[in-house]
């Protein structure tokens, strides 16, 4: 009884891919869909870049119609807010056609009919992407360490969203459970590769020149559809060692 019960706790992590193996897989896929990867991450990011001239472009005539009183800075915060929305809408239809990229075994993807495929998700991807910020917003106001743990565990939500067709409560659920299965060793594989690129971008914006900006764009460009793609394949192996532990636990009940 004893060892059945030291053989159900005991949870063999080797199964997990090291971060090199799933940095190799990733850049397979990456350089296996190039263009199209690009093309997603570069329409993807026009609006988002733009977005602030957007709100400046907009918000002065509501100025000069109105003046600057209570009204004009509703309806500017209202814009605003609208923006978020579309913005992320625009972000999360891209984001999906990468993550379905990813997903694909086929060497011939339509970049059109990815789109399509990507729109018909986007709606809740966007929902989930706002409340997964609201969640980590709580997280953070509770100080780092409950934000290091909420993210941890919802950060596979929106790949489970995507792949298993879920809804999004669903999706935060089953994310928890994969990570739960083994936290530590999840938790460095999941921030490798954000952690790299923040501090990338950090270095950029410290430097305040214009040459830096467009750089710090371009690395944009280039490096967030291979975070996408890695969190994918890193799911994936997740969702597999999950799946091969409970598979384990009912033979050990068995006995």
């Amino acid at each position: 009884m004893i060892n059945n019960f030291n053989l159900q706790n005991k949870k063999d992590t080797s199964a997990l891919l090291e971060i090199n193996d799933l940095i190799k897989k990733s850049l397979f896929i990456y350089k296996k869909n190039l263009f199209n990867i690009l093309k997603f991450s570069l329409w993807g990011h026009i609006f988002y870049i733009s977005g602030p001239d957007l709100i400046e472009i907009y918000g002065r005539p509501i100025v000069k119609l109105i003046g600057f009183n209570i009204w004009s800075t509703i309806i500017i915060y209202l814009l605003v807010f609208l923006l978020i929305l579309i913005m992320y809408l625009y972000l999360s239809t891209y984001r999906i056609a990468t993550i379905l990229i990813s997903k694909s075994n086929s060497n011939k993807i339509d970049f059109n009919e990815m789109l399509r495929m990507a729109h018909k998700r986007s709606l809740p991807y966007m929902f989930l992407s706002l409340l997964l910020i609201a969640i980590n917003l709580g997280g953070f106001l509770l100080f780092v360490f409950p934000l290091a743990i909420l993210s941890t565990w919802f950060y596979f939500a929106p790949y489970i969203l995507i792949d298993q067709n879920t809804s999004i409560l669903q999706a935060i659920n089953i994310s928890k459970k994969y990570v739960k299965s083994a936290f530590f060793s999840i938790f460095a594989r999941i921030w490798t590769l954000p952690i790299l690129n923040a501090l990338v971008l950090f270095f950029f914006r410290q430097q305040h020149q214009p040459i830096f900006t467009v750089t710090s764009w371009l690395f944009q460009i280039l490096y967030n559809p291979l975070i996408l793609i890695y969190s994918f394949v890193l799911y994936k192996n997740v969702k597999q060692f999950f799946e091969n532990n409970i598979e384990k636990e009912k033979v050990i009940n068995s006995f």
